[in-house]
């Protein structure tokens, strides 16, 4: 087997309490076992590239808000069959206020509300269809709102 990638990150203060963030991930994978019925297909939960980029600001006077987006190729689930992910984008944001003790802090994730697969599985289950093979998905949380409070002490 064969794996090789590269990390990039960054955090950068522009002006008046803006920062952009982000990350970036590169990676190849190769399996490499001529027994194997895989051989020469990419690792299973290894995508090619998965990134992050973000936008935070400070006001200094206890108001902070940012938002960012994140993204992942399509990757194989596992090492047994074909069944694939795909690639996606989604949005996050949040908005907040701190003081030296405490700090509230209302968040959206994925608020474009996409549809992406975290797990997927292959195998036959449906009388219907003959208990033929077919793939199943783990979706991703839909459009999510929440809200943090943290004390320190």
């Amino acid at each position: 087997m064969n794996n090789y990638g590269a990390e990039f990150q960054f955090n950068y203060a522009l002006d008046s309490g803006v920062s952009v963030y982000g990350m970036t991930g590169l990676l190849q994978t190769q399996v490499k076992d001529q027994r194997a019925s895989i051989h020469r297909r990419d690792v299973a939960h290894a995508p090619h590239w998965q990134y992050q980029l973000g936008l935070a600001y400070d006001t200094g006077s206890g108001w902070f808000s940012g938002a960012s987006l994140e993204g992942m190729d399509r990757f194989y689930f596992s090492d047994s069959h074909d069944a694939r992910s795909w690639d996606y984008t989604l949005m996050n944001a949040h908005i907040g206020y701190k003081t030296a003790d405490w700090s509230i802090r209302l968040w959206g994730r994925n608020l474009g509300n996409k549809t992406y697969a975290e797990r997927g599985f292959f195998f036959g289950n449906d009388p219907r269809i003959g208990y033929d093979d077919r793939p199943y998905y783990q979706l991703g949380a839909p459009r999510t709102f929440g809200v943090t409070a943290s004390l320190n002490f």
